[in-house]
């Protein structure tokens, strides 16, 4: 075979050979033409997404699953009010059963009319001729209006959760039971039968802890809670100092140890110059315990009377 006998093979133009043309003879049934492409499978077009989009896809589903968790519970945050007995109103209707209480609308209780309001952190008893009003009800904060009348509470949310708006304070839940009463002129009592409030007008603060009473007058906040077995000198003398032109020296008069949840509100709300005497009456009748600094509790630093609450046998201030 020379150099161009196998030139059949590549281009068919050589000599043929009858070996091979009877191997093609034999092949020519099998023989195909051009296949078609094979068919690409389909991608699973998210897992060849870049990183950074698929990042974003996740957070995203994430995002709703967590907005969707939140709006559900808050819708959960309703207001229940349930007449047991006379005659109520929520906003224009008349109401002699149960109903749901929204935020924005007003609940009043006529003459000898009493009902209970189930709310998320715990219940209000109602007593006759009150008005309130649902201000927002949020699981981080459920707000009223008592617009007059009284409200019994019983809460078991954490702090500052729950919170009532007055004509003469505000007053916010450390964690507690107790009765606030509003009179048709916006005057207020406030009466604290379990754990801690505190009131607040403008830049005045009172903690009002267990067993205390506090005063509250429309224009002016609240005055220096008091305990009920206090003097009647005693709490004449506070109301005249809180409230008109009384003397300090009446009210520090007056004092005996068991007043001092009253002086240490005093020593918070007094003006500068009454703030040292008051320190002083203080740590006359409830010797200081270790930690209370007279120049920082001058100077109004709001943690600087902490040490003292346990040493008159009320417990730790509740946290700020």
């Amino acid at each position: 075979m020379s150099e161009h006998d196998n030139d059949y093979l590549w281009d068919k133009s050589g000599p043929v050979d009858p070996e091979i043309q009877r191997l093609e003879s034999l092949l020519e049934p099998y023989r195909c033409g051009n296949l078609p492409p094979l068919p690409l499978p389909k991608r699973r077009t998210w897992l060849f997404l870049p990183p950074f989009v698929l990042a974003g896809a996740v957070a995203a589903v994430v995002v709703m699953v967590s907005a969707w968790s939140v709006l559900r519970g808050m819708s959960a945050q309703t207001w229940t009010v349930s007449v047991l007995g006379g005659e109520a109103r929520l906003g224009s209707l008349a109401l002699s059963g149960s109903a749901r209480l929204h935020a924005g609308e007003v609940f009043e209780t006529g003459a000898g009319a009493t009902a209970r309001i189930r709310m998320p952190v715990g219940r209000l008893d109602v007593e006759p001729n009150t008005s309130l009003r649902l201000i927002e009800s949020k699981h981080n904060q459920q707000r009223l209006s008592l617009l007059r009348g009284t409200i019994h509470a019983r809460v078991s949310s954490p702090p500052r959760v729950f919170i009532v708006d007055t004509p003469s304070a505000v007053a916010t839940d450390l964690g507690c039971a107790y009765t606030l009463h509003v009179d048709p002129s916006g005057d207020g009592l406030l009466r604290v039968t379990h754990g801690w409030i505190e009131l607040e007008w403008r830049r005045r603060e009172s903690l009002v802890p267990t067993g205390a009473v506090a005063v509250m007058r429309a224009g002016a906040g609240p005055g220096t809670p008091f305990f009920e077995d206090s003097s009647e000198a005693f709490r004449a003398a506070l109301s005249a100092y809180d409230f008109s032109s009384g003397a300090l020296a009446d009210v520090l008069a007056a004092a005996r140890p068991h007043d001092a949840v009253s002086l240490l509100n005093l020593v918070r709300n007094a003006p500068a110059p009454d703030r040292g005497a008051v320190y002083d009456t203080l740590a006359r009748l409830v010797p200081p315990p270790a930690g209370a600094n007279r120049s920082a509790a001058l100077a109004d630093d709001p943690h600087a009377l902490d040490p003292w609450w346990p040493a008159v046998g009320i417990g730790h201030s509740p946290a700020k």
